[in-house]
């Protein structure tokens, strides 16, 4: 089954139980694609690879995917941007010291 015809097909799906497929990661990927087309499977509690659209999840599956994505943003932050903040913070500090050294050079 090709990409395109995938698509389409899982478009029209409640659940999606990427073991049906031969190439889970090939559905993994399309899910991936009809998020950003604004068709939103989660993942469901009926098991592992199982995934169904949020207009028909329940209130408890919506949370568990929302607490799960909320801590996927932190640990993103803790581990990855604040330290690239940190990193950039220091290379504006190394160039203005530098900067610095170059007038307090001018002074003696």
């Amino acid at each position: 089954m090709d990409i395109q015809t995938l698509n389409e097909k899982l478009r029209l799906e409640i659940l999606v139980n990427t073991a049906d497929y031969p190439q889970e990661r090939l559905v993994r990927s399309v899910l991936s694609q009809l998020r950003k087309e604004g068709v939103l499977f989660i993942p469901s509690e009926k098991g592992k690879g199982i995934y169904i659209r949020i207009d028909h999840a329940n209130r408890s599956e919506i949370e568990t995917y929302a607490k799960a994505q909320a801590r996927h943003f932190k640990t993103q932050y803790f581990n990855t941007m604040l330290p690239m903040k940190q990193y950039v913070e220091d290379l504006k500090l190394l160039r203005m010291l530098g900067r610095l050294e170059g007038i307090l050079d001018e002074e003696k």
